[in-house]
């Protein structure tokens, strides 16, 4: 019988209409270790035969002379057919319970010895054909090819602990004198040490491992940020100092006195380190920040891009791909040119952030000189 595949498969029938397995290639044993499962139910792509079913009724079955043999057609059966590649016969089961249920009685030969005598287990051949005959189909094409499964010990560690069942009970005195023991069995994981923790116990101690570690992450991206601005210290004294250390601190404290009732305080941070490392090259890679709501708007962003930018002595498409850059979900689908031409734009006079020029910058950077504060409201005095 002749497949898309372009392959044959041949079913030979006997008088006793029980079908037969033909493989030329040579056969060669391949232990299975039962430890894996797999959920894919895909049949291999080297099946040669035509449509597969797990069962079939007899009145399905079709034969026909094909070359003067007699060949059955219709419906196939999965574990009637031997695949080119050895591995594509192992039958994979999707759950212990599964492979529980369709391996029978006996799964282990070595199981089915421990139910016989001496005597019949020096008879260790008849017993292994014995043995043999009680296995499903799938058990028995697979041990004609050479496969055949073992039962595995994992590898014992001393170091660690193990899941275990423990007794538990529960006394509870009734109202006519009796004692009724409720029992029941609780998994339980016994640590290296002896130590003995309960499911609930075991929940609690996961929740604390999560925050531990979102903590941890937390930690470590701030401890990165704080080694990118070393960095950026280090990157500006190598380049003569083209801003002062004064002016730097002016542009971070400027940044938190307009942006932190708005941004979490890593973000923050990403926003201080972006800075720096503008004062340094006019277009390096910017790190994009988050904010905590929306209660700024996109022109709140480009004034604070535009008076930043202004003190720093940059144009237009340097500020415009500054704030393009770092504040990149509000603006991912605004063009750099877009931004640009409409930097000083404003829309509403509820706007958070006000344009500053470049002269007010220089009123409030000297104002920071002698406080040490940012203080807007000398920007309306005379």
């Amino acid at each position: 019988m002749s497949t898309p595949a372009g392959e044959e498969i041949e079913v030979t029938v006997v008088d006793d209409p029980q079908n037969k397995m033909e493989f030329s290639a040579p056969v060669e044993k391949t232990a299975v270790e039962e430890e894996p499962y797999f959920t894919d139910d895909d049949y291999p792509e080297d099946y040669s035969g035509g449509e597969i079913v797990e069962d079939k009724e007899p009145d399905e079955a079709r034969y026909v002379l094909m070359d003067g043999k007699k060949v059955y057609e219709g419906p196939i059966d999965v574990d009637d057919v031997v695949f080119v590649e050895l591995e594509h016969n192992i039958r994979e089961y999707n759950s212990l319970q599964e492979r529980i249920e369709l391996r029978g009685e006996y799964p282990y030969f070595e199981d089915y010895m421990c139910g016989h005598g001496l005597d019949e287990v020096l008879e260790s051949d008849a017993l292994y054909n014995e043995w043999v005959s009680l296995q499903p189909k799938h058990i028995k094409k697979e041990l004609e090819l050479g496969i055949y499964r073992v039962r595995a010990y994992p590898e014992s560690n001393d170091s660690i602990g193990c899941f275990t069942k423990t007794a538990k009970e529960k006394r509870i005195k009734e109202d006519n004198g009796n004692i009724r023991i409720e029992e029941w069995e609780e998994e339980a994981y016994i640590s290296a040490d002896g130590d003995v923790y309960y499911s609930d116990q075991l929940e609690a101690a996961i929740k604390a491992l999560k925050s531990d570690k979102e903590q941890s992450e937390l930690q470590m991206r701030l401890l990165s940020q704080h080694e990118q601005c070393d960095a950026a210290h280090k990157e500006l004294k190598e380049e003569d100092m083209k801003f002062s250390m004064a002016q730097i601190e002016f542009l971070c404290a400027y940044i938190t006195h307009m942006m932190h009732p708005y941004m979490e305080a890593d973000e923050l941070q990403k926003l201080h380190h972006n800075a720096k490392i503008w004062t340094v090259h006019a277009m390096p890679p910017f790190t994009p920040v988050n904010l905590r709501s929306n209660h700024l708007t996109k022109e709140d962003l480009k004034h604070l891009g535009y008076n930043v930018g202004k003190f720093l002595r940059l144009q237009g498409g340097v500020i415009a791909r500054f704030v393009k850059k770092v504040f990149e979900k509000p603006f991912e689908s605004t063009q750099i040119r877009t931004i640009e031409q409409k930097l000083r734009e404003s829309k509403s006079t509820k706007e958070r952030i006000p344009i500053h020029t470049r002269d007010q910058m220089e009123k409030l950077f000297k104002h920071f000189q002698r406080y040490g504060n940012i203080n807007l409201d000398i920007l309306n005095r005379a």
